[in-house]
């Protein structure tokens, strides 16, 4: 009898031992879940915020600017330019009147239109050392004369250059226009055509 009780109440103790291993092991497997459930949040909520933070962030990037600065630049020279109208200029025939008077007069003969973009000046002169000569007859260069149109005297013309105009300052399209002036006279030319070649010089002014 004694052993029978002892052996009844170890299997009672057995299988109350083996209910508590089941709850403690029930107990311990949801807490295991539940761990696996809150890691498993904590995953989900770590992946969210990356990816917000992804999206929140993108736009930023796709607004960046490129820029670039490349250089450009241009050269430019010392640049004139000379125009003379007409290109040539013939006094009508001499009258007894211009005899007379000793002098044929060409108001606003010829025009030089200048264009510098540096300081200039005009100068006149001739390719010739003479006018031309008739049988023993030779008229100088001094019976022709030149002067600015606003001018009231006279220059003569000569190899050298003589100075009509000069500026400091830059020119576009400026005109100067010229009278011009030929000596004439009963005893002083033979008959027949004289003439000379003008040359006009446009320069920088120093």
């Amino acid at each position: 009898m004694n052993w029978k009780w002892k052996f009844n109440n170890q299997n009672k103790f057995n299988a109350q031992n083996r209910k508590v291993k089941n709850r403690s092991n029930e107990v311990h497997t949801k807490k295991v879940q539940t761990v696996k459930k809150i890691k498993r949040q904590n995953t989900c909520f770590i992946i969210m915020v990356v990816i917000t933070s992804l999206f929140f962030f993108q736009p930023s990037i796709l607004q960046a600017d490129e820029t670039a600065s490349p250089s450009t630049g241009v050269s430019i020279p010392v640049l004139q330019s000379i125009h003379l109208s007409p290109g040539s200029f013939i006094f009508p025939d001499v009258s007894s009147t211009n005899l007379d008077k000793g002098f044929l007069e060409a108001r606003d003969a010829a025009t030089v239109t200048v264009s510098s973009n540096v300081a200039w000046q005009l100068t006149i002169q001739s390719e010739d050392p003479n006018m031309g000569k008739v049988k023993n007859n030779v008229k100088p260069l001094s019976d022709f004369l030149w002067k600015k149109s606003n001018d009231s005297h006279y220059t003569t013309i000569s190899t050298d250059g003589k100075v009509v105009d000069s500026n400091s300052e830059y020119a576009d399209q400026q005109k100067i226009k010229l009278d011009y002036k030929m000596l004439v006279g009963w005893t002083k030319d033979a008959p027949g055509t004289y003439g000379l070649n003008l040359r006009f010089r446009l320069s920088t002014l120093e």
